[in-house]
């Protein structure tokens, strides 16, 4: 089916946003989603090369569709990786070994393109263990004498985004976003810190700007589900596949100022938020 029919302006290109942390070649719970080439240094590959040729289905777009296909598709899309990380190691613009953001683009004829960036170090085991918390805990560790237990602050979107292929999809064509954060003063561009929520047309919650999100409703998290019109985000796909969140309606009217959430995409792994009181 091709998700692009009724668009006026189809994307330039599919993305999907990778780590590269040779710190996650110690991670068994990141190598699950990597065989057989196991232990892998990139946050849930194999789910970032399946939303890919996923969204590339979804779109209709053939020759992509063909490039990503199956077991070749995943190991020429490693190979550029492999071969952009040692450039830019090599190019003296980022350190060996330190932590890197891959930016992955795949167009309509199948050509990918891979644009690495710095990243901030983290704490790789968080990635994952952040979504074993409850709100309960979250606020002792916020409370804690001399705490540096750090969150971001999510605030409302006051205008509905229509849901489209293009939110269910992560593509170069972002202005729904953008414009999410603008109106709640997070300012032009992804510099600011804080995230926005964003709402359908039916008042559902779908995402924030940059990151899937989950909330605690009836002793565990529940993320919206993917018929509210949110991205399918491989972080997100990770913790319901492992049981720690299961997919639900959350209404604009009962998200409560100052509850804590969960975040997650496929560069921070899941973190903490809260909302803005």
């Amino acid at each position: 089916m091709n998700s692009t029919a009724g668009l006026q302006e189809p994307p330039d290109a599919l993305v999907s946003s990778v780590r590269y942390d040779p710190a996650l070649l110690d991670v068994p719970k990141n190598s699950l989603t990597d065989p057989p080439s196991t232990p892998s240094p990139y946050l849930l590959l194999s789910y970032h090369h399946e939303r890919l040729a996923t969204a590339a289905e979804a779109f209709g777009w053939t020759s992509a569709e063909e490039c990503l296909r199956g077991e070749s598709g995943a190991a020429m899309m490693r190979k550029e990786m492999d071969r952009a990380v040692k450039e830019w190691e090599e190019s003296g613009k980022g350190e060996k070994d330190v932590p890197s953001k891959l930016r992955l683009l795949v167009n309509v004829e199948g050509k990918l393109t891979v644009e690495v960036a710095p990243t901030p170090p983290l704490l790789v085991p968080n990635m994952f263990n952040n979504a074993l918390a409850t709100p309960t805990t979250l606020q002792t560790l916020a409370a804690a004498p001399n705490s540096t237990f750090s969150f971001v602050s999510v605030h409302l979107d006051p205008i509905p985004t229509p849901a489209s292929p293009l939110t269910a999809y992560k593509t170069t064509s972002r202005d729904h976003y953008l414009a999410s954060r603008l109106r709640v003063g997070h300012g032009k561009g992804y510099t600011s810190p804080h995230e926005v929520l964003l709402f359908n047309r039916s008042h559902e919650a779908m995402e924030c700007s940059i990151s899937n999100v989950a909330f605690w409703r009836e002793g565990g998290w529940v993320t919206p589900r993917e018929e509210a019109g949110g991205l399918r985000g491989v972080m997100r796909r990770w913790l319901i596949e492992q049981g720690r969140w299961k997919e639900g309606t959350v209404k604009r009217g009962d998200v409560v100022k100052g509850e804590w959430v969960l975040l997650s995409n496929g560069l921070k792994g899941c973190f903490v938020g809260r909302i803005k009181e």
